[in-house]
C-alpha cells in the first residue's frame, strides 16, 4: 500500500475527477510517451462509517517497442475528503 498527496486544486467531486486523478498519476509512474491507452471501467463511490473513497479500476495499454505492447490491470482507491491515493494496485 502506498500514500500519495494530490494537489490542492485536485477535488473529487466526482467519476469523472476520480479518472483524471487516476489517468495523471498513471502517467507520472509510466511516463506519457509509454501510454498507449487508458480506460476506466469502473469508478463509483464508496462509503464507510468515516469517510468516502472513489474507487477506480480499468485497464492500460504500455508501449514496449515499434509493434509491442503490453496490457495491465489496475485499482485504485482515492480518499474523497483528502484528495489523496491511499492504496493502489497494477497487476
Amino acid at each position: 500500500m502506498m500514500m500519495k498527496e494530490m494537489s490542492e486544486d485536485s477535488e473529487v467531486k466526482d467519476a469523472l475527477s476520480a479518472e483524471v486523478i487516476v489517468r495523471a498519476e498513471l502517467e507520472a509512474r509510466f511516463g506519457r510517451n509509454k501510454i498507449s491507452r487508458v480506460t476506466v471501467h469502473r469508478a463509483e463511490l464508496v462509503s464507510s462509517e468515516s469517510s468516502e473513497f472513489w474507487e477506480a479500476e480499468g485497464d492500460i495499454v504500455l508501449k514496449l517497442g515499434l509493434a509491442s505492447k503490453q496490457i495491465k490491470h489496475f485499482k485504485y482507491c482515492i480518499d474523497a475528503d483528502l484528495k489523496r491515493i491511499v492504496r493502489f494496485e497494477i497487476i
